[in-house]
């Protein structure tokens, strides 16, 4: 949301954040909650939540520390996106 972070999901499972440097990107957290690739990741406007998607599971993780806030099962099959609403309350998948 800053401009200085930038948050990527990976075919090993993982959500990985990254520093956006002037050498270049590097990486700070690694966040690990997933049992299939992850197809989609979104920061809360706010600043404070990353949220990733990977199948029909939906993660919310603390930006700062990298830590599980909640986890769910967000649909009955795949799905591949997922957008913060304005307020960073609410979270739409599909």
């Amino acid at each position: 949301p800053d401009g200085t972070h930038v948050a990527s999901g990976s075919h090993d499972k993982s959500v990985l954040v990254w520093d956006i440097t002037p050498a270049g990107l590097e990486q700070t957290l690694s966040l690990r909650g997933h049992v299939i690739f992850v197809y989609a990741v979104a920061w809360s406007p706010d600043g404070r939540t990353i949220a990733s998607l990977a199948g029909r599971a939906l993660v919310v993780w603390d930006a700062a520390t990298g830590a599980l806030r909640y986890e769910m099962s967000a649909h009955s099959g795949p799905t591949r996106g997922l957008l913060f609403s304005a307020s960073s309350e609410e979270i739409v998948t599909g």
